[in-house]
């Protein structure tokens, strides 16, 4: 992960009810922190894929985390994390955001 372009991809999870607009100052907070701790991240705006598809995509560039956002997530101030390697997810605060991607990119590189 520490040679990989693109370490975090940032998918916002866009509903009738939500739209890109509403999560973007959400999104913003979150890279803010990605950004801070040095992390490469990449969000992924198009609108004219489904989230699978984007899903699928990234995967198959290599990127190690992604992190979904939705409606729910923002007003809970968590982010949903998925690993690469494993497809494990994880719930993380958005205080602690910087710190356990930093975290989990090296416990990746070391496998």
């Amino acid at each position: 992960p520490r040679v990989a372009p693109v370490q975090v991809v940032v998918i916002p999870l866009v509903y009738k009810t939500c739209t890109l607009d509403d999560l973007m100052p959400f999104v913003d907070e979150c890279t803010t922190a990605l950004k801070a701790k040095g992390i490469k991240f990449k969000v992924d705006r198009r609108s004219n894929y489904s989230p699978g598809w984007k899903y699928a995509h990234w995967e198959q560039k290599g990127v190690p985390i992604r992190l979904e956002i939705g409606p729910r997530d923002m007003d809970q101030r968590v982010v949903t994390a998925c690993r690469r390697v494993d497809g494990t997810k994880t719930t993380i605060k958005l205080e602690d955001l910087a710190a356990t991607i930093a975290t989990t990119l090296d416990e990746i590189q070391r496998q």
